[in-house]
């Protein structure tokens, strides 16, 4: 146990940890860079690996703007429901309102998976249960060539991704300079 609140290092090495990270207001690519930022900043993350930038189409969800979507490789000694707290607080502090489900946002942060640990509480579930049928966390997902396996499904994200039925187009931003 770490002497930080609610902090572990889970036994057997690090777990894969993926956050997926979307906005479609404003801004789009400073809101995911500035939550990146801001992650690094409270010591509490390190970015492992990052996905390139996607715009995605709108899924679930009425018409509304395309997202530009995300998806970072963490190392962190924060327990799934700290990660949780500390992805909200981003959104907050990123000009995050909650006005229903699957409406318009400027940030959005998902724990897609914390290693192989499956979860389902009114708070948190784990794996994300969404990943398995949406493109938009599948494809910048699988290009970080994650040998983890869906606990329950026993399947890569590449494998996830190509069983996927979701129709929404997913396409790589051109410019994918830091």
């Amino acid at each position: 146990m770490d002497l930080r609140s609610g902090t572990h290092r889970p036994p057997g090495g690090e777990p894969f940890v993926a956050l997926g990270l979307g906005s479609n207001l404003g801004d789009r690519r400073r809101w995911l860079e500035g939550a990146a930022a801001w992650l690094v900043a409270t010591g509490a993350v390190e970015i492992a690996v990052w996905s390139r930038f996607y715009e995605t189409e709108p899924v679930e969800a009425a018409p509304q703007p395309w997202y530009l979507n995300q998806v970072l490789s963490l190392r962190t000694r924060l327990s799934p429901d700290a990660l949780l707290a500390l992805a909200q607080r981003a959104e907050e502090r990123h000009g995050r309102r909650r006005n229903g489900r699957h409406g318009p946002r400027t940030l959005d942060v998902d724990l897609l998976c914390y290693g192989g640990c499956v979860r389902w509480t009114p708070r948190l579930r784990l794996p994300h249960p969404a990943m398995v049928r949406r493109r938009c966390l599948l494809v910048p997902l699988a290009e970080l060539g994650a040998a983890w396996r869906h606990p329950l499904l026993r399947l890569t994200p590449a494998e996830l991704l190509a069983a996927c039925g979701d129709p929404g187009r997913v396409v790589p931003l051109r410019d994918q300079l830091r």
